[in-house]
């Protein structure tokens, strides 16, 4: 406490400020205690006193410069952005674009609502166009269920805005995972729940509890976020599901918007595995008749991106990744599977069980895993316990980059003795033909390691992968 900083030499520390979420705290009540910490709230008082100070600006610079002044100091709620948009119809654009990103809700979600409004009341609908253009990505963002593919240009306030929201959510996810003991299934092992981050295509590893958004360049990522509580949720009905199914079949909406709208309610479904198939058949298979365009002009797999949407939605998750459904051919191409595969990772997608069977993980071939990630190296050294629990080997025709030279010279991969007691190295890539004989197999303790690193869930009823 009475430590003096001496005059000279060099001082190396890392300064990391408390955290401010808890993790009984809910989605909402987490963004109100992010923006408390970052800029000023305004009340109704002080309110009056910005629109008062405002007016009294003469030319479109000073208000200019007090509009980028309260972005980056202020924190308003939805309503009072709307009234300062309000009063000025020259900078109505400028001031939407400046603070709606800003303001203390998680979700901009009502805008959709607001904007029919605005239509009739004046505003021009180049405006309201340019609004609902510019704020796609704060719109369908789903503060309670992020998951799925961003690509977000921080030059633009609304992606940006969207950008901030998915990194607190990201952190209070982390944080609930950490407080429950539960297992880290991340891609680098840090409870992160963005994977491939990306700036301007260059790849980097993500830690919410330091990074701060650059100023410019595109950041692309997957939300992949695991299921946190669901066991606090009611299953979904069969007969709300077919409701839903009823709106989806019938609305005239083009698929990107059905996908959007259900991304919006995801977070109020629960399904069993049976009834994820179901819902993914409200969609054409693939490949369809017409090629569709998602995100960026790439090629729109509905099935694919269902999936991706409600998978942490789902209970029994080991007969989810299995051939009941996620490698089930009537249902998912093997186009769609290696998709949903780059999204969510090997953890999230790895039928354990199944490790020999050439009937599900698109054949017992395995690879390329980088063991460079949390996400591969933790199969690979799942598939090496399994191998110390049965009798006759289980790695076929393996192949490790690092060891690559001696494989031409015709050596063969044999398990090292390291790789089982210290663990898989963290480098280079692997592939593996992965076999077992069936009278081998050790079924409990196989569900005992899907359970203890994957987070499984399994139905001890009637399992579905047995229905297939």
């Amino acid at each position: 406490g009475d430590w003096q900083v001496p005059e000279e030499g060099l001082l190396q520390f890392q300064f990391n400020l408390p955290t401010f979420m808890d993790s009984k705290d809910d989605v909402a009540k987490v963004f109100q205690k992010f923006s408390k910490t970052q800029k000023l709230k305004v009340g109704l008082k002080g309110l009056a006193r910005i629109v008062e100070l405002y007016k009294s600006l003469k030319d479109v610079r000073s208000k200019t410069l007090m509009i980028e002044s309260m972005r980056r100091d202020l924190s308003f709620n939805f309503c009072q952005v709307k009234h300062l948009a309000a009063m000025d119809g020259e900078l109505r654009l400028n001031i939407l674009r400046r603070l709606l990103p800003e303001t203390t809700e998680p979700s901009l979600r009502n805008i959709l609502y607001d904007l029919v409004v605005w239509s009739t009341k004046g505003w021009s609908q180049e405006l309201v166009e340019n609004i609902r253009k510019e704020f796609k990505s704060l719109v369908f963002l789903n503060p309670e269920h992020t998951d799925g593919h961003y690509e977000l240009n921080l030059e633009v306030n609304a992606d940006r805005g969207c950008a901030q929201r998915c990194l607190v959510l990201a952190r209070w996810a982390k944080v609930c995972r950490e407080s429950m003991g539960l297992p880290d299934i991340s891609e680098y092992g840090n409870y992160e729940c963005l994977w491939h981050t990306r700036l301007s295509e260059k790849k980097f590893k993500l830690s919410s509890d330091n990074f701060q958004l650059p100023g410019s360049g595109v950041l692309s990522f997957d939300f992949v976020a695991p299921r946190l509580m669901l066991g606090k949720q009611e299953p979904t009905t069969d007969e709300e599901l077919a409701g839903i199914e009823q709106v989806v079949k019938t609305s005239t909406c083009n698929v990107g918007d059905k996908l959007n709208a259900l991304r919006l309610v995801a977070h109020l479904i629960v399904l069993r595995p049976m009834q994820l198939r179901q819902a993914l058949e409200w969609f054409d298979r693939w490949p369809p008749k017409s090629e569709k365009t998602g995100q960026g002009g790439k090629t729109l797999k509905p099935r694919a991106e269902l999936y991706i949407l409600l998978y942490n939605r789902t209970t029994c998750h080991a007969d989810v990744v299995s051939p009941f459904l996620l490698y089930n051919p009537d249902i998912l191409h093997r186009d769609e599977v290696l998709e949903i595969r780059a999204r969510l990772g090997w953890m999230h997608t790895f039928d354990l069980l199944g490790a020999h069977d050439p009937n599900t993980n698109l054949g017992n071939r395995h690879g390329p895993i980088d063991l460079g990630t949390f996400d591969g190296w933790t199969i690979v050294m799942l598939l090496v316990a399994i191998d110390q629990q049965e009798d006759s080997p289980n790695f076929d025709n393996g192949w490790w980059s690092e060891q690559a030279a001696f494989y031409e010279r015709g050596f063969t991969f044999i398990l090292p003795a390291a790789w089982v007691s210290e663990g898989p190295p963290h480098v280079g890539e692997f592939y593996t033909t992965f076999v077992s004989k069936e009278a081998e197999i050790k079924w409990e303790k196989r569900k005992d390691l899907a359970r203890r690193y994957l987070n499984w869930t399994f139905d001890l009823i009637n399992p579905a992968r047995n229905r297939q």
